[in-house]
């Protein structure tokens, strides 16, 4: 099934209304850092209290966290010990104590699960700031050396610094809306969304390039059409391939969110909402961006 099949759109004649619409969804991103102070950074950036607590029976996990979650408890890790029959309960410090952490936390577990918990937690370990920023700096190392490969992969494929630059232009507009999403939720940054973006920058980049592509050939077999013409052309040929591959992106991330519990939910929320915005880019900003400084160059 292919949908948009034979569609004549004139995406480069709309680019100035593309670029307005990019302009006020980066301004959004913006705004949503400013008002929370920058990104809501998880445990893994910022350090916390670890808790590892014993029972008799372990009970699902979606029980342990609903319990938590009834109680207040926000912004936690868990994860199961099934050998040791414990679970690890990770929490951001704030101003209260280790000790206090641990005691209210076993409290809280003893009411809800009475008679099941150990009286004493096995392990309680308290996760220092400079773990926080050593993975805050090789989270940003990632990030940024995937870009500036990527702009040099690009550059040199299409021998020309421009397609690079945008390439990896849309690439980074996908990944900071999609992280300012994240931020105006009050969703926390963590390892596994910071996954999601990194992910998501991979299939934003294969879903550019393949329109590039598909530039690069027409203009070995098009002598006639204008620049405009041409890139509009090679826009309309990949959007039927673009929508069914982005549908099925979306559909799998749907279900995800709704149906793969809470340890997911953040990781197919950026990919369910990536998807759309990095369709979006990569046929209506990606290649208007090209055509837009290719023209500024001539002039």
């Amino acid at each position: 099934m292919e949908f948009f099949h034979g569609t004549n759109i004139d995406f480069i004649g709309k680019r100035i209304y593309y670029f307005i619409f990019t302009i006020l969804l980066f301004v959004v991103a913006v705004g949503a850092f400013i008002q929370r102070r920058g990104p809501v950074l998880g445990i893994e950036f910022t350090g916390g209290t670890l808790l590892q607590v014993g029972f008799k029976e372990l009970p699902p996990i979606d029980t342990i966290r609903g319990a938590l979650t009834k109680e207040g408890w926000e912004g936690f890790g868990l994860q199961t010990q099934p050998v040791t029959k414990s679970i690890v309960v990770r929490v951001k410090s704030g101003n209260r104590s280790k000790d206090d952490i641990s005691a209210s936390l076993l409290g809280i577990l003893k009411n809800q699960f009475p008679g099941n918990v150990k009286d004493h937690p096995d392990r309680v370990d308290f996760i220092g700031p400079v773990i926080g920023k050593k993975l805050i700096m090789n989270t940003l190392f990632a990030i940024l050396g995937s870009l500036g490969g990527i702009m040099i992969y690009v550059a040199i494929r299409f021998k020309n610094w421009i397609w690079g630059f945008s390439g990896v232009l849309a690439l980074a507009h996908d990944v900071f809306i999609s992280w300012g999403l994240l931020t105006l939720l009050n969703r926390e940054t963590t390892l596994v969304t910071v996954a999601a973006l990194l992910t998501l920058a991979g299939y934003s980049i294969n879903d550019t390039i393949v329109v590039f592509d598909r530039v690069r050939e027409t203009l070995r077999t098009s002598r006639k059409e204008t620049m405009k013409e041409l890139y509009n052309r090679a826009i309309n040929e990949t959007l039927g391939r673009t929508i069914n591959t982005s549908l099925t992106v979306f559909v799998t991330s749907l279900c995800l969110l709704f149906l793969g519990g809470d340890v997911l939910r953040d990781f197919s929320l950026i990919m369910a909402f990536g998807t759309f915005i990095g369709t979006y880019s990569s046929v209506a900003v990606a290649l208007s961006l090209v055509y837009e400084l290719e023209n500024r160059k001539k002039r």
